[in-house]
């Protein structure tokens, strides 16, 4: 249930990665650490499966909510990409809903105002870049 992570000086932990490091030309073990002192070179494993815990999940027509969350180092977009096709940018991918949601709300799991203050103007400006955008 875990891997060994590659920045370590230990063939033993190089070894699940083999195929991939001959592939690419790599050899192990790499003497390039010592530029970049903020990699840590030690023998160290790190988990493949992580503990997810599910807030709340609601299918809407065109619109699916979730609420959870990951353990540090976790990424949700892995989480979710198990779940659909996830695609970002623009033009924003037909079928997919523009509607504005109190996700938190809809869960009942409070809401979204306060945070949606917080970044008003940030908000106010990434959607003033997307009708720009869209009428390019």
């Amino acid at each position: 249930m875990e891997l060994p992570l590659i920045t370590s000086f230990s063939p033993k932990d190089w070894q699940p990665y083999g195929e991939f490091l001959d592939a690419d030309g790599v050899k192990m073990p790499s003497r390039s650490y010592r530029d970049f002192p903020f990699i840590r070179v030690e023998s160290r494993a790190w988990p493949t499966l992580q503990k997810i815990e599910v807030h709340g999940i609601e299918i809407r027509e065109r619109l699916a909510l979730f609420a959870f969350s990951l353990p540090k180092g976790s990424y949700a977009t892995t989480f979710l990409m198990n779940f659909f096709t996830l695609a970002s940018g623009l033009p924003i991918v037909s079928g997919i809903s523009t509607e504005k949601t109190d996700a938190k709300e809809a869960l009942g799991l409070g809401t979204l105002a306060p945070t949606l203050e917080r970044f008003r103007t940030v908000l106010e400006r990434r959607e003033a870049d997307i009708l720009s955008d869209s009428a390019e």
